[in-house]
């Protein structure tokens, strides 16, 4: 078979779609633990998750059992066209209706081949093209039995699926080892913060005051109507919530204003200032950001204050509020009817206590952190540029391997 040879997917497998969940017993049913779209992860991960059970009939349980070499894809959702296959049997287990699972052809197809390339289709587009709808997506039984996959010869699969297994196994490794860079320079970073700036015992210079103490002058925005893309040139913008939320100022987090709510914006942004999130989620409410340089056509929202503070540098500010003590002040301050938004008035806001040197210490502080923050967020930047190259690796290997644009000791 060529490079160019496809054929849909249901020449070379079963394509069954899962059971809807069923909480009550019928007669003769029995219940049994069950795969969900949880269980199926990114890059062909299958996790392990505390065990669900549901009512199956004997007969349901024989049609949906699940064996070593399925392929099991998730049919709807965020995470559709996601896709594993197992390594083990798994007995006495059903799958939901969010799996559908692929049962390959014991004399014409290798499951472990089939997930790769339904993880290049996904990769692609090919399943998005498949899918194409303006609803929730769900990729159907009947939509994966039509997916088109290059299939060579059973012995080919197989050689292709030991070559994937083992160049994804040596990519895997490399990307973890640089999550675990990242991880451990994160943790370093937050610990320089918290020590250069939150002591446990306050220099004889120091102080601990509340921040009304600091003689703090705050603006607010007002809510206007925009558009769902960022102003470009001198168009008029106002900050989203995001522009902060990840612990620095993000200007490209702002949406075009609409024409009638130009005349209503209040408060540009202005260098020197800090920024902070009062409205958000319980672990991002009180995100705050720096702002280096004014940007006189950005505007603040109404769920943004600006502050300047007349016995504070700005920067240090900015450096308290990515500390422990700082975030643990306002989770007993922050309050909302949802768990999930939470919000943090501005008097609450001045009575969080901070650790302040005097000003030109506040200064030299800065300046030492700068350089230490910078130097580990230089690393950081490094670790996550290898990642990410490895992760295009990944993608870019198994696409090709399995259409034949590698030589990987096979001619498709």
């Amino acid at each position: 078979m060529s490079t160019g040879d496809r054929v849909q997917l249901k020449r070379v497998a079963t394509c069954t779609l899962g059971k809807m969940v069923q909480s009550s017993p019928t007669d003769g049913s029995t219940q049994a633990p069950y795969l969900r779209a949880a269980h199926v992860q990114p890059n062909g991960r299958l996790i392990e998750l505390p065990d669900q059970q549901m009512w199956f009939t004997n007969a349901e349980l024989r049609t949906l059992t699940l064996r070593r070499d399925d392929v099991v894809i998730v049919e709807g959702g965020a995470g559709y066209g996601r896709s594993a296959v197992l390594r083990k049997d798994l007995y006495d287990w059903g799958f939901q209706n969010s799996i559908v699972r692929v049962r390959p052809v014991r004399t014409r197809s290798d499951g472990r081949f089939l997930d790769y390339a339904i993880q290049a289709a996904l990769r692609s587009g090919e399943i998005d093209s498949l899918v194409n709808t303006a609803t929730i997506p769900h990729f159907t039984a009947e939509k994966v039995a039509r997916l088109p996959i290059v299939a060579p010869q059973l012995e080919h699969q197989q050689l292709i699926a030991d070559y994937l297994d083992r160049e994804t196994a040596q990519i895997d490794a490399f990307i973890a080892k640089n999550e675990k860079i990242i991880a451990l320079l994160t943790e370093r970073r937050a610990a320089e913060i918290e020590l250069a700036v939150a002591p446990r015992e306050l220099p004889a210079t120091w102080d601990s005051v509340q921040i009304r103490r600091l003689g703090p002058k705050s603006q607010s925005g007002v809510s206007v109507n925009g558009f769902s893309v960022p102003a470009e040139g001198d168009e008029i913008g106002v900050l989203k919530t995001g522009a902060v939320s990840k612990g620095f100022f993000d200007p490209a987090e702002n949406k075009r204003v609409v024409a009638d709510d130009l005349g209503r914006v209040a408060s540009p942004v202005r260098g020197g200032s800090l920024i902070v999130n009062r409205a958000n989620t319980p672990e991002l409410v009180g995100s705050a950001g720096l702002v280096v340089e004014s940007h006189p056509t950005l505007y603040l929202s109404d769920k943004l204050w600006q502050l300047t503070f007349e016995s504070a540098n700005a920067a240090y500010m900015h450096y308290w509020t990515r500390t422990d003590a700082y975030r643990s002040q306002l989770r007993g301050l922050s309050v909302g009817a949802s768990l999930s938004m939470q919000n943090l008035s501005y008097g609450d806001f001045l009575t969080v206590r901070i650790s302040v040197p005097p000003m030109h210490e506040q200064g030299e502080v800065v300046a030492r952190l700068d350089q230490a923050i910078g130097e580990i967020d230089r690393a950081i930047d490094a670790a996550r540029r290898g990642r990410d190259l490895a992760r295009e690796r990944r993608v870019a290997l198994i696409g090709a391997a399995v259409t034949g644009k590698i030589d990987v000791g096979v001619k498709l």
